[in-house]
């Protein structure tokens, strides 16, 4: 019985590892093929009906450090200054079920 369960310890694991990969934000920045036009990236994800993966959030910090630049204005709203950043985010996103906007925004100053 011990041994059944060393066993179902490691077969999760190796499963959770392959997963954590296909999800690699730094296999997805480099797979984005686009110019890197800079601007404001706002990218607008909602996880309908479902709490979001907490590897989610530990890969959308690793594209804050892939880019440079990036930040949480709120849970369900990243922003960038680089579009191959943006799309990265909305990759992830979608890989983890979220139903996802992009945006170029303006700022506008009052």
């Amino acid at each position: 019985m011990i041994i059944e369960a060393n066993i179902r310890v490691v077969n999760t694991h190796l499963i959770e590892r392959k997963w954590a990969e296909s999800a690699s934000p730094k296999k997805y920045y480099e797979e984005t093929e686009t110019d890197d036009e800079k601007g404001t990236w706002l990218v607008l994800y909602d996880f309908k009906g479902i709490k979001p993966n907490s590897k989610f959030w530990i890969n959308l910090k690793r594209i804050q450090a892939l880019v440079g630049k990036g930040a949480l204005i709120q849970y369900s709203v990243f922003t960038t200054d680089s579009k191959r950043g943006a799309i990265t985010a909305v990759r992830l996103a979608k890989h983890y079920g979220a139903q996802v906007k992009l945006f170029k925004a303006e700022e506008v100053i009052i």
